[in-house]
């Protein structure tokens, strides 16, 4: 599906022989400074009360599809079950998979999966990550000592976009899945599908080398034959879906304009629709991403804000402004 999530499984660091596997232990994710919101603790016999975790020492331990054990070490010890969708959990260290043809960049956000079967003894659970164009046909094998709970207390981050070329070059597109060869040798396929376009590399006979890069870093490269793929030296096509400015009138949008960039003035009203209700102002100058739309009356729909993304592959539905309030300047901020 383009724009999907990418479905992970995560593994225990390194090859586990038979005796790795006799000593397996709990998928076990470690920070050593986790912004954790809205934990509810429940004392016996009495009420439930919510309290926010800033910056300290936690080991969050998947006990069912849905809930967590939080065990916090400082400045309090005590440990409280709290929802695996509300975790932060981000890749704690840059991890190379699949003999490199897949490298997470540290930071890239990962999700719990809630829906898919999760064995607590086990060292694996089933995520989700953020790397839009492309999906794996079977899931993903990730260290879980490789995630930690993130501490910025803020789970609206930025999502990689995906890095495509403005210029033109050798590049290659796919309509159906395709395997992915860690060398020039058709051995140890990985069948994926990937919507975008992907940069070649190297070209030998009918054999292609081919990377995508996302711009926290995160990769993918590998060989294939190029038989059941569209290679052409030209500017890549946006429109197959890259997140951010390119492509995203494939992801639901009615409209196939790009975003350009706008500054908006201070205490700028932010409303749900052209003439909507008023929820929100700017709380200074600030630079965003909208659509010129073709209206007459002045209204633009907002597409981006930092700080503020919309859900993967989407854009903002309840982010207007009128050009009354935008910052004309030849020199945005």
């Amino acid at each position: 599906m383009r724009g999907s999530h990418v479905t992970v499984i995560i593994l225990a660091l390194g090859i586990l022989g038979a005796s790795g596997l006799a000593n397996a232990e709990p998928c076990a994710i470690k920070s050593r400074a986790a912004n954790v919101r809205s934990v509810k603790i429940q004392p016996d016999g009495e009420s439930p009360f919510l309290i926010t975790l800033a910056g300290v020492p936690i080991v969050a331990t998947p006990k069912t599809e849905q809930v967590a054990s939080l065990d916090v070490q400082s400045p309090l010890r005590f440990t409280a079950d709290h929802p695996l969708n509300k975790l932060d959990v981000i890749v704690g260290k840059r991890l190379s998979l699949y003999d490199g043809r897949l490298v997470l960049a540290t930071g890239l956000p990962a999700s719990f999966a809630t829906k898919e079967k999760l064995d607590p003894e086990s060292e694996e659970a089933t995520m989700t990550l953020p790397l839009l164009e492309f999906q794996p046909e079977s899931p993903l094998h990730v260290p879980c000592s490789g995630l930690t709970v993130s501490n910025r207390g803020d789970r609206h981050r930025q999502t990689p976009e995906l890095s495509i070329a403005n210029k033109p070059v050798l590049h290659a597109t796919a309509s159906e899945a395709f395997p992915l060869y860690a060398r020039r040798k058709a051995e140890k396929p990985w069948l994926i599908k990937f919507a975008g376009p992907m940069t070649v590399t190297r070209r030998s006979g009918s054999w292609v080398k081919l990377r995508a890069r996302w711009s926290d870093g995160s990769t993918l490269q590998g060989w294939t034959n190029s038989e059941k793929l569209s290679v052409q030296n030209s500017v890549p096509p946006h429109g197959l879906g890259a997140l951010g400015t390119i492509g995203m009138g494939h992801c639901g949008r009615g409209h196939h304009l790009r975003p350009i960039p706008y500054v908006l003035k201070a205490n700028a009203p932010i409303h749900t629709r052209a003439k909507g209700a008023i929820w929100a102002h700017t709380a200074k100058v600030l630079r965003v991403e909208a659509f010129a739309l073709s209206r007459s009356d002045g209204w633009l729909q907002i597409a981006s804000i930092d700080g503020l993304p919309p859900a993967a592959c989407s854009d903002h539905n309840k982010f207007w402004v009128h050009a009354d309030h935008i910052q004309w300047t030849s020199d945005p901020i």
